[in-house]
């Protein structure tokens, strides 16, 4: 792979993970930004860069950040800051810890606790 698209295939990553995180389909999130699913699946593998208007579009979809979508925004917070997560965690494989630790940065990168009330009702509505 050639190391000019590592950025891009980075961002089309995030953008994928997100929005299958949140439970949006390609064709619900092309349709927001007026694009066709094709187009947007090209955004999501890399093939194409998103213009400024989309996305802010997506921010606001997605309830999120630029620096976040973009990977710019790189604060991890550590186990070692939640005792108590870390003791529940303790047993769990470290893919499911990690998943544990994407969700909270998720949250982190959010503006408000109402939105963090949204994504855990998102979340429990799909288990």
């Amino acid at each position: 792979m050639n190391d000019c698209h590592a950025p891009q295939d980075a961002l089309g990553r995030q953008l994928r993970e997100t929005r299958e995180y949140l439970g949006f389909t390609e064709e619900e999130v092309a349709r927001h930004l007026g694009l066709s699913k094709s187009e947007f699946s090209d955004m999501e593998g890399g093939g194409r860069q998103p213009e400024d208007s989309e996305l802010r579009a997506l921010v606001k979809l997605y309830r999120s950040s630029v620096a976040f979508l973009t990977g710019t925004d790189r604060a991890k917070p550590g186990w070692e800051s939640f005792p108590d997560l870390d003791e529940a965690s303790a047993d769990l494989s470290a893919a499911d810890r990690n998943e544990i630790l994407r969700f909270a940065q998720f949250l982190c990168s959010q503006q408000t606790d109402e939105w963090a009330y949204h994504a855990l009702a998102a979340v429990h509505r799909s288990t």
